[in-house]
Protein backbone atom coordinates (compact mmCIF):
# COMPACT_ATOMS: atom_id res chain seq x y z
CA UNK A 1 0.00 0.00 0.00
CA UNK A 2 1.27 3.36 -1.00
CA UNK A 3 1.52 6.01 1.62
CA UNK A 4 0.62 9.59 0.81
CA UNK A 5 2.36 12.47 2.41
CA UNK A 6 -0.22 14.64 4.21
CA UNK A 7 2.02 17.70 4.08
CA UNK A 8 1.75 17.86 0.30
CA UNK A 9 -1.94 18.82 0.39
CA UNK A 10 -1.55 22.15 2.19
CA UNK A 11 1.26 23.02 -0.22
CA UNK A 12 -1.06 22.30 -3.18
CA UNK A 13 -3.84 24.40 -1.61
CA UNK A 14 -1.36 27.14 -0.94
CA UNK A 15 -0.27 27.05 -4.57
CA UNK A 16 -3.89 27.19 -5.76
CA UNK A 17 -4.52 30.14 -3.46
CA UNK A 18 -1.48 31.87 -4.92
CA UNK A 19 -2.75 31.20 -8.43
CA UNK A 20 -6.19 32.61 -7.53
CA UNK A 21 -4.53 35.65 -5.99
CA UNK A 22 -2.32 36.14 -9.04
CA UNK A 23 -5.36 35.89 -11.35
CA UNK A 24 -7.20 38.38 -9.15
CA UNK A 25 -4.25 40.80 -9.27
CA UNK A 26 -3.86 40.31 -13.02
CA UNK A 27 -7.54 41.18 -13.55
CA UNK A 28 -7.13 44.37 -11.51
CA UNK A 29 -3.88 45.14 -13.31
CA UNK A 30 -5.71 44.97 -16.64
CA UNK A 31 -8.43 47.28 -15.30
CA UNK A 32 -5.75 49.61 -13.94
CA UNK A 33 -3.94 49.58 -17.29
CA UNK A 34 -7.19 50.35 -19.12
CA UNK A 35 -7.90 53.26 -16.77
CA UNK A 36 -4.37 54.59 -17.21
CA UNK A 37 -4.74 54.44 -21.00
CA UNK A 38 -8.16 56.10 -20.85
CA UNK A 39 -6.97 58.97 -18.67
CA UNK A 40 -3.82 59.35 -20.76
CA UNK A 41 -6.11 59.88 -23.76
CA UNK A 42 -8.18 62.42 -21.84
CA UNK A 43 -5.07 64.26 -20.69
CA UNK A 44 -3.65 64.22 -24.21
CA UNK A 45 -6.77 66.03 -25.44
CA UNK A 46 -6.17 68.68 -22.79
CA UNK A 47 -2.49 69.27 -23.50
CA UNK A 48 -1.52 72.72 -24.76
CA UNK A 49 -1.66 73.15 -28.50
CA UNK A 50 1.33 74.33 -30.48
CA UNK A 51 -0.68 77.16 -32.03
CA UNK A 52 0.95 80.53 -32.58
CA UNK A 53 -1.63 82.08 -30.21
CA UNK A 54 0.09 80.47 -27.25
CA UNK A 55 -0.56 77.53 -24.98
CA UNK A 56 -4.30 77.06 -25.37
CA UNK A 57 -6.14 73.89 -24.49
CA UNK A 58 -7.84 72.35 -27.50
CA UNK A 59 -11.63 72.24 -27.11
CA UNK A 60 -13.49 69.01 -27.90
CA UNK A 61 -14.52 69.17 -31.53
CA UNK A 62 -16.54 66.88 -33.76
CA UNK A 63 -16.72 66.61 -37.53
CA UNK A 64 -20.18 67.46 -38.87
CA UNK A 65 -21.49 66.93 -42.38
CA UNK A 66 -24.21 69.28 -43.61
CA UNK A 67 -26.03 68.51 -46.87
CA UNK A 68 -27.40 71.86 -48.06
CA UNK A 69 -29.81 72.15 -51.01
CA UNK A 70 -28.73 74.17 -54.03
CA UNK A 71 -32.30 75.18 -54.95
CA UNK A 72 -35.55 76.04 -53.18
CA UNK A 73 -38.51 73.66 -53.40
CA UNK A 74 -39.85 76.00 -56.11
CA UNK A 75 -36.64 75.57 -58.14
CA UNK A 76 -35.01 78.96 -57.42
CA UNK A 77 -31.30 79.08 -56.59
CA UNK A 78 -30.07 79.06 -53.02
CA UNK A 79 -26.73 80.60 -54.06
CA UNK A 80 -26.99 83.67 -51.78
CA UNK A 81 -28.29 81.59 -48.84
CA UNK A 82 -25.43 79.09 -49.18
CA UNK A 83 -22.92 81.97 -49.41
CA UNK A 84 -24.38 83.40 -46.17
CA UNK A 85 -24.25 79.96 -44.49
CA UNK A 86 -20.60 79.60 -45.59
CA UNK A 87 -19.84 83.02 -44.03
CA UNK A 88 -21.47 81.82 -40.76
CA UNK A 89 -19.40 78.61 -40.84
CA UNK A 90 -16.24 80.63 -41.41
CA UNK A 91 -17.10 83.07 -38.61
CA UNK A 92 -18.28 80.49 -36.03
CA UNK A 93 -16.06 77.47 -36.78
CA UNK A 94 -13.09 79.09 -38.46
CA UNK A 95 -13.58 77.21 -41.71
CA UNK A 96 -15.33 74.43 -43.61
CA UNK A 97 -14.70 71.93 -46.40
CA UNK A 98 -16.95 71.85 -49.47
CA UNK A 99 -16.87 68.59 -51.42
CA UNK A 100 -16.19 69.11 -55.13
CA UNK A 101 -19.24 69.23 -57.37
CA UNK A 102 -22.76 68.47 -56.19
CA UNK A 103 -24.57 65.33 -55.06
CA UNK A 104 -28.13 64.26 -55.81
CA UNK A 105 -30.58 63.47 -53.05
CA UNK A 106 -34.07 62.00 -53.03
CA UNK A 107 -36.37 61.90 -50.03
CA UNK A 108 -40.04 61.39 -49.35
CA UNK A 109 -41.94 64.22 -47.69
CA UNK A 110 -45.49 64.11 -46.35
CA UNK A 111 -47.05 65.18 -49.64
CA UNK A 112 -44.48 64.36 -52.34
CA UNK A 113 -41.09 62.93 -53.27
CA UNK A 114 -38.31 65.53 -53.40
CA UNK A 115 -35.38 65.25 -55.80
CA UNK A 116 -32.69 67.79 -55.16
CA UNK A 117 -29.11 68.68 -55.81
CA UNK A 118 -27.11 69.19 -52.63
CA UNK A 119 -23.78 70.69 -51.65
CA UNK A 120 -21.88 68.60 -49.08
CA UNK A 121 -20.05 70.56 -46.37
CA UNK A 122 -17.89 69.28 -43.54
CA UNK A 123 -17.24 71.45 -40.48
CA UNK A 124 -14.95 70.56 -37.55
CA UNK A 125 -16.29 72.42 -34.54
CA UNK A 126 -17.57 72.26 -30.99
CA UNK A 127 -21.12 70.86 -30.60
CA UNK A 128 -22.50 74.31 -29.67
CA UNK A 129 -21.14 75.69 -32.97
CA UNK A 130 -22.71 72.78 -34.87
CA UNK A 131 -26.06 73.69 -33.27
CA UNK A 132 -25.56 77.36 -34.23
CA UNK A 133 -24.94 76.31 -37.85
CA UNK A 134 -28.18 74.32 -37.78
CA UNK A 135 -29.99 77.45 -36.54
CA UNK A 136 -28.38 79.45 -39.36
CA UNK A 137 -29.69 76.88 -41.86
CA UNK A 138 -33.30 77.26 -40.65
CA UNK A 139 -33.00 81.04 -40.85
CA UNK A 140 -31.43 81.07 -44.34
CA UNK A 141 -33.40 78.21 -45.96
CA UNK A 142 -36.97 78.98 -44.80
CA UNK A 143 -38.87 76.68 -47.19
CA UNK A 144 -36.93 73.54 -46.24
CA UNK A 145 -38.73 70.83 -44.25
CA UNK A 146 -35.61 68.91 -43.23
CA UNK A 147 -31.86 69.19 -42.89
CA UNK A 148 -29.45 66.27 -43.11
CA UNK A 149 -26.66 66.63 -40.55
CA UNK A 150 -24.28 63.83 -39.60
CA UNK A 151 -22.09 63.96 -36.51
CA UNK A 152 -19.14 61.96 -37.81
CA UNK A 153 -17.41 61.85 -34.42
CA UNK A 154 -14.35 63.33 -32.75
CA UNK A 155 -12.01 65.38 -34.89
CA UNK A 156 -8.63 67.02 -34.42
CA UNK A 157 -6.92 69.93 -36.07
CA UNK A 158 -3.19 69.37 -35.74
CA UNK A 159 -0.83 72.29 -36.17
CA UNK A 160 2.61 71.74 -37.60
CA UNK A 161 5.13 71.39 -34.75
CA UNK A 162 7.52 74.38 -34.58
CA UNK A 163 10.55 72.12 -35.16
CA UNK A 164 9.05 71.00 -38.50
CA UNK A 165 8.44 74.43 -40.05
CA UNK A 166 9.59 74.40 -43.64
CA UNK A 167 12.55 76.61 -44.54
CA UNK A 168 11.63 79.51 -46.80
Amino acid sequence: MKRSIPLALPVIHLERAKVRRIKHLAKWSLIHAALVLFFADVLACMRPSSSPQGNLTMPKINLYQFNLPTNTNAGLTYGPARTSWEAEALKLAGGYTLAPGFASGVWKGESRVYKETIAVYQVACEPRVGAALEDAFWRLFPDQEALFVADLGPASIINRPPAMVAAE
